[in-house]
């Protein structure tokens, strides 16, 4: 094999082809692969940070919805005792208001039927009296009266 001017020529030509080529179409074709894979690299991170960030967001809300559901239920529970309290204690007022109305309706009654027994017996004396009067064709006072007798009549 033989080495002539051709070859070294041809050896150049090939040299400087590999060389203009890569400047050319080799080096900006490289860069745009480059930028093209660092573009998909940023938005697989930035999609992967804002799953994420759903995620914490997610998690905080149905963290707070519980909290609140728990709030809420204890509240409503709070809310249900005390009215059962309440209402406990206004039955047992008005229990109590309608011992003392019972009561005083007795003593009233009782009292009324004292006033009406004593304004009956005066009656009954009067009655007598008068009835004695007429018999006896005279006015007659009767005097010493028992009240237990009239009782026994009245009973």
């Amino acid at each position: 094999m033989e080495f002539n001017a051709t070859f070294f020529v041809t050896a150049i030509s090939f040299i400087v082809f590999t060389f203009i080529m890569n400047k050319i179409f080799y080096a900006p074709l490289t860069k745009v692969i480059d930028e093209r894979e660092e573009f998909i690299n940023n938005a697989v991170t930035e999609a992967k940070d804002n799953t994420n960030q759903a995620e914490n967001l997610l998690k905080n809300k149905e963290e707070t919805l519980n909290a609140t559901v728990e709030k809420t239920r204890k509240i409503i529970t709070s809310a249900a005792e005390k009215a059962n309290s309440d209402g406990d204690a206004l039955t047992e007022e008005a229990k109590r208001q309608a011992r003392m109305k019972i009561e005083d309706g007795k003593s009233s009654i009782s009292k009324e039927k004292e006033a009406a027994q004593n304004e009956l017996k005066s009656k009954v004396k009067d009655l007598a009296e008068i009835i004695a009067s007429k018999v006896l064709q005279s006015e007659t006072r009767i005097e010493n009266v028992n009240n237990e007798l009239i009782d026994r009549i009245l009973v």
